[in-house]
């Protein structure tokens, strides 16, 4: 399976390494930037690609939460095939 992930996150290497681990071995993760932000290092990561992006299996977008947003944190699950 191939996860896109749109990091968002000032530690994009430790969100990177945080989703590859939460999501699993058999689960690659092809990391994106977004193109107007583009990190010191990008390592392991590229631009948005948006005609890659549609041909993942599934794309998470991570970020920094904004504390003093009005709205409330949701959870999210998601059931991998085996």
């Amino acid at each position: 399976m191939l996860v896109g992930l749109l990091v968002l996150m000032h530690d994009k290497v430790g969100a990177i390494n945080d989703w590859q681990n939460a999501l699993g071995p058999q689960v690659q993760v092809h990391a994106f930037y977004p193109k107007s932000h583009v990190p010191q290092n990008p390592g392991v990561m590229q631009p948005l690609d948006l005609n890659l992006a549609t041909q993942m299996d599934a794309f998470i977008v991570t970020g920094a939460q904004w504390i003093d947003s009005p709205l409330k944190t949701c959870g999210i699950t998601a059931k991998l095939p085996n």
